[in-house]
């Protein structure tokens, strides 16, 4: 369908017009193909392509790693979570000093660069759903740091408390930054991961809350404890309520202006409906890439409030399906949702096949891709190149956890002597797998959370 483009886009300012159709789209007299689909604009499909066929191959790629080696499975969840921290700080930085303009750069005047945008991102949107699955990969770190009944390594094991209080302090930055940031939504959806990581590790956190006294703190006293949980929840509560003007700006403002973001989205949906609707689109779609040069030519044809230029729909449901066709769209449902069942049904089926340790970065990344499949019903985060990169490197770890069950798992033997599960592949068949180099668990088929 690149190959096979019908048109060329013209985006220039002698034709924008708000009113109307804001460019131009030149029919070509030369298309290789007229009787078979293809796509507005080459180079709007190249754009979608350059990436999502490299977001293919990463999937396949991240599956034979984890596969290969196990625990990078914990290990691609801390390094997502911890460039979350880190582009977090940025943004609260970029609050706190009062710039204008997106990393202090001044002299950048284009549009969303100097109006809304947060950290290293020009939505406050999409940034937030970056945090918010940085939060649902980062909140397994820190029930894990309080855990006795891991098996530990490297600085963990020598400094437990230091280990602690760095990634406590990384999630109350990600959560102080979703607040920050300024998306409704993102602010919504960040309570709805903390909530559903809570209730999912219920009894990990209570066993947790209730061993950790005699392990981390100085004079393994249950008072210690409680006093070092209730000083990070103060702080907690402390650094919201310092960013709390945000938000409650946000949602007044919202609700003053009617709910108008929400009514355009709304009525973006509708102007969807006829693209799919109309005779050029077809089990192939419209073309990738198709959306942004075509939606002028039909938001005209509905009594809409929508002006401007949308580039992305803010619903990239309804977006793949206009480009990519029912087919695409099935087949892209079929990768998501493959990948998605997969890892739902290891966790709830084949729980103690898994380190307690995996177990719970398992069940964080299956909580990251459901806030990250709800962002992407009024924002555009599959559009976002950085944004597919970690949903692709998610999706490949989903594909492999069949493969991993019942690798590297710590067991005792009658005599009560440690031995590593060494079965690789999915029916335990094969050559025996390497050793994996990060935490595992002691134990697995006994007070499994």
């Amino acid at each position: 369908m690149w190959f096979n483009a019908w048109g060329v886009f013209y985006n220039s300012p002698e034709f924008y017009d708000v009113a109307s159709v804001p460019w131009r789209i030149d029919t070509l007299a030369d298309q290789p193909f007229p009787s078979l689909p293809g796509t507005a604009d080459k180079a709007e499909s190249y754009d979608r392509l350059s990436y999502i066929i490299p977001c293919l191959a990463l999937i396949w790629g991240v599956r034979q790693l984890v596969i290969a080696r196990p625990s990078w499975c914990q290990h691609l969840a801390k390094s997502i979570f911890w460039s979350g921290a880190i582009i977090a700080l940025v943004g609260i930085l970029q609050r706190a000093s009062g710039t204008s303009s997106i990393l202090w750069l001044d002299q950048l005047e284009q549009g969303l660069l100097t109006k809304h945008f947060f950290a290293t991102y020009r939505s406050p949107g999409i940034a937030t759903c970056f945090l918010n699955v940085a939060l649902a990969l980062g909140l397994p770190s820190v029930l894990n740091a309080l855990r006795s009944d891991l098996d530990t390594r490297g600085f963990r094991a020598h400094y437990p408390m230091a280990y602690l209080l760095v990634t406590i302090s990384g999630v109350i930055i990600i959560i102080c930054a979703v607040i920050t940031a300024g998306s409704k939504a993102g602010m919504a959806f960040g309570v709805i991961t903390v909530i559903l990581f809570s209730l999912l590790n219920r009894h990990a956190i209570g066993k947790a809350f209730r061993e950790s006294s005699t392990q981390l703190f100085f004079g393994n006293k249950p008072i210690e404890r409680n006093i070092f949980i209730g000083a990070i929840i103060c702080i907690t509560v402390f650094l919201i309520l310092t960013f709390a003007g945000i938000m409650s700006e946000r949602w007044s403002g919202a609700h003053k202006l009617n709910y108008s973001s929400l009514t355009g989205r709304l009525q973006a949906n509708e102007v969807m409906l006829k693209m799919v609707a109309d005779d050029g689109w077809g089990a192939l779609g419209m073309g990738p890439g198709s959306f942004y040069p075509l939606f002028p030519y039909y938001s005209g044809q509905i009594n809409s409030l929508i002006t401007g230029v949308w580039v992305y729909a803010h619903n990239d449901y309804m977006q793949t399906l206009v480009e990519w066709g029912w087919f695409g769209f099935a087949l892209l449902a079929a990768c998501i949702g493959g990948g998605f069942l997969l890892l739902a049904r290891e966790l709830f089926f084949h729980r103690t096949e898994h380190s307690k340790s995996r177990f719970i970065h398992m069940r964080g990344y299956l909580l990251a891709m459901f806030v990250f499949l709800l962002h992407a019903l009024i924002e555009f985060p599959f559009q976002i190149e950085s944004l597919a990169v970690v949903f692709a490197v998610m999706l490949g770890v989903a594909w492999a956890s069949p493969a991993i069950r019942g690798r590297d798992i710590r067991k005792k033997d009658r005599y009560g002597r440690t031995r590593r599960s060494r079965r690789s592949g999915r029916n335990g068949r094969g050559r025996s797998s390497r050793r994996s180099q990060g935490s595992e668990s002691s134990d697995t088929a006994q007070g499994h959370d």
